[in-house]
């Protein structure tokens, strides 16, 4: 019997490895079809869900390609505005502790996701906060839709008053 645990244990390894590798490689297709965006959500979460997991585990081979495989994925996700905002508020924390794994891969993985949420190697140094980078990011976002806000509002009054003001001049 204590084979046969082995042997489902590897099945089940594989399986996850083999699911992630596939969720990972949707991730480009998923963005490039707008009909494909509405899964790009749920693929995250899973994505997310398995990092989550698999941080608490033991490193072995299987684990580390999963991580590198889940971030990789992650990585093409992050260029959707709506999911690097769900990144940000769900995975921040879990980020940073896979920034600092001991695996080069993973370290890397989660280097490259960092960078396409738009922080630089300066803000990741080697005692970053996720919250503060999370934060950083929300006011980063809301100064960028009020700046937007406020040029909408410019223009508008622009062509309310422009016409109005020279028939008077």
């Amino acid at each position: 019997t204590l084979d046969m645990t082995r042997i489902e244990s590897r099945y089940i390894c594989d399986i996850r490895v083999d699911s992630c590798q596939a969720l990972s490689s949707l991730c480009p297709v998923l963005l490039s079809q707008g009909a494909g965006l509405k899964w790009a959500s749920p693929v995250l979460s899973s994505l997310i869900q398995m990092l989550k997991i698999q941080s608490e585990a033991s490193s072995t081979d299987v684990i580390l390609t999963i991580q590198t495989d889940a971030l990789q994925g992650i990585v093409s996700l992050a260029e959707c505005e709506a999911l690097r905002t769900r990144i940000v508020d769900e995975f921040m924390p879990h980020l940073s502790k896979l920034y600092e794994h001991e695996n080069d891969h993973v370290s890397d993985a989660a280097t490259q996701v960092c960078l396409a949420l738009g922080f630089n190697t300066a803000e990741m140094g080697a005692r970053w906060d996720a919250y503060h980078l999370g934060d950083k990011y929300v006011f980063t976002r809301a100064f960028l839709i009020q700046t937007m806000v406020r040029e909408e509002i410019r223009k508008r009054l622009n062509e309310v008053w422009t016409l109005p003001l020279t028939s008077v001049i």
